[in-house]
C-alpha cells in the first residue's frame, strides 16, 4: 500500500473514532507526523507509535493530552507489511536531472542533517545538476559516490546542504550527514 492510500486508511480510522475532526485537518496533521514534526490536531497533540516491526502494520495513533487524561488511541492494523522499496526506487528514478527543484524543508523522516537550508543560497545550478546526475543515473544496487572537493571556504558544505534540501524528498530512506576525517 503506497503512502497516499495508507494515509487515507489512517485518516478514515481517526475519523471513525473522532468525528469532531474534518478530513483535511486530519490529513495535514498526519503528513506532519510522517515528516517527523510535532503537530496539533484541533488543539490536541497527535503522535504515532509504530508496530513491532517498526512499520505501519500495527500503528497506534494517540490524540490528546496525557496530563489532562483526554487521550484517544486509534489502533490501525494493516493486513500485510508495506514494502517501501518499489516506492523508493520510483522516487529515485524520478529525480529531476535537467531542472533544479525549489528548496524544501521536509526531508524524509529518518534524515539527519546538522544544517538548515540557507535562504541566501543562489546560483550553482550547474553544480546541483551535476550532483543529481551523479546520483540519479546510478543503478540502485550500485553505490556511486558523488564527491565535492575544493579549497576551504568555497562553499562545499553549502552546496551539499542545498542539494539535500532540494533533492532530499527523492531519497525515501533519508538523507544523512556523515563526517569523515582524512587518515594519517
Amino acid at each position: 500500500m503506497e503512502l497516499p492510500a495508507l494515509s487515507a486508511v489512517l485518516v478514515d480510522a481517526i475519523l471513525l473514532q473522532c468525528p469532531q475532526y474534518d478530513r483535511v485537518s486530519v490529513t495535514v496533521a498526519l503528513e506532519s507526523v510522517f515528516a517527523g514534526h510535532p503537530t496539533l490536531l484541533g488543539g490536541n497533540t497527535i503522535s504515532m507509535l509504530l508496530g513491532q516491526n517498526n512499520d505501519l502494520t500495527n500503528a497506534t495513533i494517540t490524540i490528546g493530552d496525557v496530563h489532562a487524561g483526554n487521550q484517544v488511541h486509534v489502533t490501525v492494523t494493516l493486513p500485510q507489511p508495506i514494502d517501501p522499496l518499489p516506492a523508493a526506487l520510483a522516487a529515485l528514478a524520478s529525480i529531476p536531472l535537467n531542472d533544479v527543484p525549489k528548496p524544501r524543508s521536509d526531508l524524509p523522516q529518518a534524515s539527519r542533517l546538522p544544517f538548515e537550508a540557507s535562504p541566501h543560497f543562489v546560483g550553482r545550478e550547474t553544480e546541483l545538476k551535476a550532483l543529481a546526475q551523479a546520483i540519479g543515473t546510478a543503478q540502485p544496487a550500485v553505490v556511486m559516490p558523488a564527491v565535492t572537493t575544493g579549497l576551504g571556504g568555497i562553499g562545499k558544505t553549502s552546496l551539499v546542504t542545498e542539494f539535500a534540501y532540494r533533492y532530499g524528498v527523492y531519497f525515501h530512506g533519508g538523507v544523512f550527514w556523515l563526517q569523515s576525517q582524512p587518515l594519517g
